[in-house]
């Protein structure tokens, strides 16, 4: 490979939390080849695979159809294994959701933080009674709790 052709590095903040406290690590993303548009789940792959060993992050399906490995990048909600990332960009935890560890967040309380999106639709076991739209809206969610930012 000539250097014209090889592959530039580009730089990517993570937020790193441990013990309660917030560190920015910048880290320096080699592409594969000169045309690669990682996904921030490939950065933190990288990330942990070289530099920075101990770095907690979560991922399930990586097939863009669970919501598990959820981040915010440069402050907004995004799902890691569909966004892009570019030189500078930001990768830290989902700001709406207590931090475990680095971008590891609890997400055991959702279901007090989207209760009253969806009405009430009476007591007992109504089998018979057709459930309104927006149980069909939750219940077609991936979790990856974007909705909350």
């Amino acid at each position: 490979m000539t250097k014209a052709n090889k592959p530039k590095a580009f730089r990517v903040d993570i937020d790193v939390n441990r013990a309660g406290k917030t560190e920015r690590v910048a880290f320096n993303y080699h592409r594969r080849t000169s045309d690669e548009r990682p996904m921030a789940l490939d950065v933190l792959l990288q990330a942990q695979a070289t530099s920075m060993p101990e770095l907690a992050f979560r991922y399930g399906c990586r097939a863009r159809n669970c919501g598990v490995c959820t981040i915010d990048i440069n402050g907004k909600p995004r799902i890691a294994c569909r966004a892009r990332v570019r030189d500078g960009d930001t990768l830290s935890p989902l700001a709406t959701l207590p931090v475990l560890a680095d971008l590891v967040v609890r997400r055991d309380g959702i279901a007090r933080q989207l209760r009253g999106r969806l009405q009430a639709i009476g007591q007992g076991n109504e089998l018979n009674v057709e459930a309104p739209e927006a149980y069909h809206d939750l219940t077609a969610c991936i979790e990856c709790y974007a909705c909350l930012d």
